[in-house]
């Protein structure tokens, strides 16, 4: 599962699991639950024009997310995925646990699926 917290002005960043970079405040601030969150800017490797995403393969976004495919309505947090075009491909294969992107945004503007506008 993957942790949130606050990034502040007064914080630093070191690397953590997988040499990716984390904040570290003076402050100590109680984790963020993923469901408090209004945004969350996903990382990807792929997608395609139904907001299908694919990832490093871990599913750490799609197991702190599993609370969202319980929902029938407004899903929060918004996912937003940030690609480049050339990342589009024609269809991904999809598992039942899977979550869509709600948008992607890459060099030409942002997408949207028309299912979330009806």
């Amino acid at each position: 599962m993957l942790r949130f917290s606050r990034v502040r002005s007064d914080s630093g960043w070191l690397a953590g699991r997988y040499t990716i970079p984390e904040p570290v405040s003076r402050r100590i601030d109680p984790p963020l639950h993923a469901n408090q969150l209004d945004v969350i800017f996903v990382p990807l490797l792929g997608f395609d024009a139904a907001l299908r995403r694919l990832g490093q393969g871990g599913g750490y976004y799609d197991a702190t997310l599993q609370f969202r495919r319980l929902r029938r309505h407004w899903r929060k947090p918004f996912l937003i995925g940030l690609a480049f075009d050339c990342q589009e491909v024609d269809q991904l294969p999809t598992d039942p646990w899977d979550l869509h992107l709600d948008a992607i945004i890459t060099e030409s503007g942002l997408r949207y699926p028309a299912r979330h506008w009806h």
